[in-house]
């Protein structure tokens, strides 16, 4: 599965190459004029109005430490409002735009290719292009060699990180009280460095499966077996984070003291600057203990996913 912010990110930080800003190929060098004629026309002006050239230099770069000689062989993909015709035939003019541009070095194919380029529209109705190489070996999540039937993508994991970096703190003191595998505390410390880090899972499997993961990722951590309730500890954290556990078998009214008691619970461990960073399908029940605990400020919510059911949360302290 493409994560928009990961993969980018990934090929950047294996093959320490620019890729302008998580768009790997396009940026605008003029206005986009408007063009009368069918869509090929239109296609051909949308993309001359972009610096394809060093794009697809730094694509060939790329590509030529991969595999031995050229061409090189890509797969496209456009996701967007049009129908599956309109964007099929999209697709098709904006892959052969790329083939013309790099001298047919990059041929487009539907198979056996070394990369995938999504180009994905977003709301605010800007076309963004991602990159996936797959000819790179995916060592990036390695370390996570066990898995309980609740984990964490650890992909998703690492997504939900960079957009709480700017809330994270250097060598802070963190938490995780549902930890299961350890996937959210490893994504976190890979992320920024941390001094002292907790996990706590009730189930006795996941924590002994955090332990190895931990250990392959490098990382020390205090893996405890408890109930997050009868947690105790002689200071607090900087940082409580967590995955927290979807309703399964609860009824509403369950699920809804369990998110009272989590965020009692949380008050008592987090320090006076400190931030709790969640991710769960239950926004109604964070908002309802965003109102019914006023030491805490919804600093910022991230709505995840096309249903939009699922967000992360960073609530602050009031000061």
């Amino acid at each position: 599965t493409f994560r928009p912010k990961i993969f980018p990110a990934q090929c950047r930080y294996h093959l320490k190459i620019d890729m302008a800003g998580m768009n790997p190929f396009f940026r605008r060098r003029k206005p986009l004029q408007k063009t009368e004629g069918d869509g090929a026309a239109a296609l051909r002006n949308f993309y001359t109005g972009y610096c394809f050239s060093e794009r697809m230099k730094t694509l060939y770069l790329v590509c030529s430490f991969l595999v031995a000689t050229a061409p090189f062989y890509f797969r496209l993909e456009i996701r967007n409002g049009m129908d599956l015709k309109e964007r099929s035939r999209y697709a098709l003019k904006a892959a052969r735009a790329m083939e013309e541009e790099s001298a047919r070095q990059l041929i487009n194919s539907t198979d056996d290719y070394e990369f995938e380029v999504r180009i994905l529209a977003g709301k605010d109705k800007k076309m963004r292009a991602f990159l996936k190489m797959n000819t790179i070996p995916m060592e990036r999540f390695n370390y996570r060699l066990h898995t309980i039937s609740s984990s964490i993508h650890p992909s998703t994991a690492a997504l939900l990180m960079e957009l709480a970096g700017p809330y994270l703190k250097k060598n802070a003191q963190i938490l995780d009280p549902c930890c299961g595998v350890g996937t959210m505390l490893l994504e976190r410390c890979k992320k920024v460095p941390a001094r002292e880090i907790y996990g706590i899972d009730i189930f006795g499997d996941a924590v002994l499966g955090a332990r190895e993961n931990a250990a392959l990722a490098k990382v020390p951590v205090h893996f405890i077996h408890r109930d997050y309730f009868d947690f105790r500890h002689e200071y607090l954290f900087d940082e409580i984070i967590a995955n927290l556990p979807m309703r399964g078998k609860r009824t509403k009214e369950e699920q809804d003291e369990f998110y009272r008691k989590f965020f009692d619970k949380s008050q008592e461990h987090l320090a006076s600057k400190g931030y709790m960073i969640l991710y769960c399908n239950e926004g109604a029940f964070v908002k309802k203990q965003l109102r019914m605990h006023p030491m805490f400020r919804l600093e910022k919510e991230f709505v995840m996913g096309q249903k939009g059911d699922f967000a992360l949360y960073i609530i602050g302290v009031k000061k």
